[in-house]
């Protein structure tokens, strides 16, 4: 189960879209739309083969328009870009915790 909750919230002055995003029962972090905003610009990963390293897309090879980017209307998207999109689902970049970590982990229930 993933849960979501959209607040906006003030720090050092500021007004900052705060997202807090937590898959039951393993861990809760707090994060910044502007660093997820970030992560999903970054490069994507691919795996060449079942046993090999996962390792950044070279850019040239994203499609355009670009997965994850906004469009009217995603049934005009070429196929390109959705079977990239399909079998490149990880992006590079972590979106980093605002602590730094998870704000709660829970290993097991029993």
């Amino acid at each position: 189960m993933f849960e979501t909750l959209n607040r906006m919230r003030q720090y050092g002055g500021k007004m900052f879209p705060l997202k807090l995003m937590f898959t039951l029962p393993t861990s809760m972090g707090i994060l910044f739309h502007p660093e997820i905003s970030d992560t999903f610009e970054g490069n994507f990963k691919e795996q060449s083969g079942l046993n090999s390293n996962w390792l950044p897309v070279n850019p040239l090879n994203v499609p355009d328009p670009r997965p994850g980017s906004c469009h009217n209307d995603s049934r005009t998207l070429p196929d390109l870009t959705l079977n990239f999109k399909k079998t490149h689902s990880l992006m590079d970049e972590t979106v980093p915790a605002f602590f730094g970590s998870p704000i709660l982990t829970r290993v097991s229930t029993m």
